[in-house]
């Protein structure tokens, strides 16, 4: 029992401290912070940092939530989900995955590192992706984090994906640490990405990201050329994920038509 204190310890202190050095440096450098007109308080960061504390803790629950029944799927809705996630984050994504599944959608998650990727392996990963979710329903990348930019390169090469969801996303790059330094600004893979995707699309497209996130460096990293972009106020990176708010921005756009040009 010592032994197992211990280790979930360890496993929580790792992420709440590199999330407490990720805010706090995003709250030196940002300050006084604003989004548009309106100035963000100091005090957002502090409530922010809380958050995601929590936010943390509960992505750890994942294996637990797994033990519990999925509400089974329903005919009704339009397409497939494909839930994109880069390890080790993706345990996060469980509450995410069961309110989907609750609200009736065919849900399955994926991990998707967030770099540079061969063809070979972006073939490969939308052929799991296909075999697991591809039957008489098209199929709906939501891309978690990093995970969003290599749902932009399977829905650029596979017209089977006919929509990408976003959520947290640095579609232009991030000078924070917390992502890999692929993924800083005007970076070779960025570009690779947008040469692959750019705004006239064959695919509908949808960013959120929030102005309280400080996994993004500046926050409007997030912004996707050419996609329907919804920033939300005053909630963390992995408080995007328990957020009921969120969630129900996220199932507005994924039952929304998709028209025949696909935008």
């Amino acid at each position: 029992m010592t032994s197992l204190i211990i280790a979930a310890t360890i496993a929580l202190a790792i992420p709440l401290g590199a999330t407490a050095a990720n805010t706090i440096a995003h709250w030196s450098r940002t300050r006084p912070q604003t989004s548009g007109n309106r100035q963000i308080p100091g005090k957002l960061s502090v409530r922010g940092l809380i958050d995601e504390a929590f936010a943390t803790a509960a992505a750890f629950l994942g294996p637990l939530a797994a033990l519990a029944p999925a509400a089974a799927p329903s005919d009704d809705r339009p397409a497939s989900l494909a839930i994109l996630h880069e390890s080790p984050w993706a345990a996060a994504s469980w509450l995410l995955v069961r309110r989907l599944r609750a609200a009736g959608w065919h849900v399955a998650l994926f991990n998707a590192p967030a770099q540079p990727t061969p063809p070979q392996a972006a073939a490969n990963l939308a052929q799991q992706i296909l075999a697991k979710l591809g039957d008489k329903r098209s199929v709906t990348l939501v891309g978690i984090g990093g995970a969003g930019l290599p749902a932009r390169q399977l829905a650029a090469t596979d017209p089977r994906f006919t929509r990408v969801v976003t959520v947290a996303t640095p579609h232009r790059g991030s000078f924070s640490r917390a992502f890999r330094a692929s993924l800083r600004p005007q970076s070779t893979y960025l570009a690779d990405i947008a040469e692959a995707d750019p705004p006239a699309r064959s695919f509908d497209a949808v960013a959120l990201y929030s102005d309280g996130d400080a996994w993004l460096e500046p926050t409007t990293a997030a912004y996707y050329p050419g996609a329907f972009n919804l920033e939300i106020h005053d909630i963390g990176h992995l408080s995007m994920l328990f957020s009921r708010r969120v969630f129900g921005y996220i199932e507005e756009n994924l039952a929304s038509p998709i028209s025949p040009d696909g935008r």
